[in-house]
């Protein structure tokens, strides 16, 4: 077990991991998924509180930034709850009583700036970003009379 230390911005950083967190595979170091890694990662602020943050497997995702991160690279849990949330907010709008214009606006300020904040960071496939399209389309065109 290796514990690193560093002071950034007044916050004493502690890290301890296991050498078993990287695996050498050609030239390249990658990794490990494997859940019996042991570690964590402690913050001690300039208080002396201590906050850690616990190993998750590489395969699972990480909240951060208001998206789902995983340190593999996967998209999958991102794909998935933006197009729940695609779905709830046209279920929601399907059933309401609204005019078009009432209908446009909800789409351009509400509903597409919440499926579409992590677009920046995100490499979503074509068939993925239309499945999306498929069903704020068959709910907005309906209700936009078009």
């Amino acid at each position: 077990m290796k514990f690193f230390l560093c002071i950034f911005e007044h916050v004493l950083v502690v890290f301890f991991c296991d050498d078993r967190a990287w695996i050498a595979v050609g030239g390249y170091y990658l990794m490990m998924t494997d859940r019996k890694i042991k570690g964590e990662l402690c913050l001690e602020d300039h208080k002396g509180k201590t906050f850690s943050i616990p190993r998750k497997n590489a395969l699972l995702p990480n909240l951060g930034l208001g998206f789902l991160i995983c340190p593999n690279a996967d998209q999958s849990f991102e794909f998935k709850k933006r197009l729940t949330q695609a779905k709830e907010c046209a279920g929601r709008v399907r059933t309401a009583a609204i005019t078009g214009t009432e209908a446009w606006l909800t789409l351009v300020t509400r509903v597409l700036p919440r499926i579409t904040y992590p677009f920046g960071l995100t490499r979503f496939t074509k068939k993925q970003l239309h499945t999306m399209a498929i069903v704020l389309d068959n709910t907005f065109l309906p209700k936009l009379g078009i």
